[in-house]
């Protein structure tokens, strides 16, 4: 089959711009298009879709921030770039966080430079459309996908109530014991620093908050979900989700996150390598061999899956919270873990989660564990602050 062609959309309202773009870019294998402005850029993506859009920020009636910010409603999947001679307004720095736009290039730009860096959001476009079509396969083979425990459709009754009690809550945990159990867990955690030992659920449940205790439960729950199939060690996979969760609500907690925010972090921190249990129960033997691939052909882990099965366990992960029917923030999350870049709908809370994720893993001596400069620029972290992360020791297994 053909590989469709990455499509670029070029938005700016001075013609030389346009065609200096085209003449950089005319020998790329790419199929580029032309606007001349905010309007006539939607008017093309209505015609059809582009995978990258690149516009100047600056042009007549509408603006260019205003044009990405319709492009995101309207087009979400499409990388979003400004081109612009003025990086440092606060508008600009307010739409990066926000994820109206996925990358700021600054005019005049360095020819190579900006080659290099299209390039690069190219390759990654390319690799998320080989995932998707591959996962397709990858779903039918691992086909049926598995639900959530019966008690956490309980759990989601005794809260749908306009004043949910908590006794209430706590006896539709406590009909799967294994889930209570992972609700104590959480509730003893770093994530809420509790100071006493939190011994019954019902405890839990005010330690948690009614608020955020259907969500923690549905981390716990997706552990569950899967019966032991292969090598995995679940238990540290379950110590390192709860470490990242901790350190991901506070990373977002730094850069502005409200509550909510903090809280999906945290949640999406705990679920982000639930791919790999769907790995390791369906193809055990199989995915056993994926850190001696990795190790033996130089390749990152995903990489390694990749190659092995056509996806990641961080876009597997994606479509199972989508299964299970968990909000789109955290599918989202998910699948851009490892390039946080490609996040559509929480860019601040997915780099909250891949830093935290790297650090974690670099403290238990993955010298592997690489941290995007694109999440640490979302972050406001340097160096030094990233040092500070790194000497923060992982807490007990409990």
């Amino acid at each position: 089959m053909t590989e469709t062609k990455i499509r670029m959309l070029l938005v700016d309202d001075e013609a030389s711009i346009l065609s200096a773009l085209r003449r950089l870019l005319r020998h790329e294998d790419w199929h580029l298009r032309l606007a001349s402005s905010g309007e006539a850029g939607l008017a093309a993506l209505d015609e059809e879709a582009a995978d990258i859009v690149i516009s100047d920020v600056r042009m007549p009636e509408m603006d260019g921030l205003t044009f990405l910010r319709c492009v995101r409603e309207r087009h979400p999947a499409a990388v979003r770039v400004v081109l612009t001679g003025y990086a440092e307004e606060e508008e600009l720095l307010v739409a990066f966080r926000d994820g109206d736009t996925h990358e700021i290039i600054t005019k005049p730009w360095d020819d190579a430079m900006l080659r290099e860096r299209l390039r690069t959001m190219v390759a990654q476009v390319t690799v998320q459309r080989h995932e998707r079509r591959d996962l397709s396969e990858l779903i039918r083979r691992f086909d049926p996908l598995p639900a959530l425990p019966a008690a956490y459709a309980q759990l989601q009754t005794a809260l749908a109530v306009a004043e949910p009690a908590i006794d209430a809550v706590a006896a539709a945990l406590l009909r799967e014991p294994s889930l209570a159990a992972k609700v104590l867990q959480i509730a003893n955690s770093s994530l809420f620093g509790q100071y006493r030992r939190v011994e019954t659920v019902s405890r839990a449940v005010v330690v948690i908050g009614l608020r955020s205790v259907q969500a923690l439960a549905a981390a716990g729950a997706a552990f569950l979900a899967f019966p032991d199939g292969g090598d995995l060690d679940r238990e540290l996979l379950w110590e390192h989700g709860l470490r990242v969760g901790d350190l991901a609500r506070r990373l977002a907690a730094g850069a502005g996150a409200d509550a909510a925010g903090q809280e999906e972090a945290a949640v999406a921190g705990l679920l982000h390598d639930v791919g790999k249990l769907a790995f390791d129960a369906h193809a055990g033997a199989d995915y056993a061999g994926i850190q001696r691939l990795a190790a033996a052909e130089h390749l990152s882990v995903q990489e390694a899956e990749r190659r092995q099965f056509g996806c990641s366990h961080a876009l597997l992960g994606g479509h199972l919270v989508d299964w299970w029917q968990l909000p789109p923030v955290y599918g989202d999350i998910l699948r851009a873990h490892h390039t946080p870049m490609s996040s559509r709908l929480a860019p601040m809370l997915t780099a909250a989660v891949h830093v935290a994720d790297a650090v974690d893993r670099r403290a238990l001596g993955d010298t592997d564990a690489c941290i995007d400069a694109w999440a640490l620029r979302l972050l406001d972290l340097d160096a030094a602050a990233l040092e500070d992360l790194g000497d923060t020791p992982p807490p007990p297994a409990t």
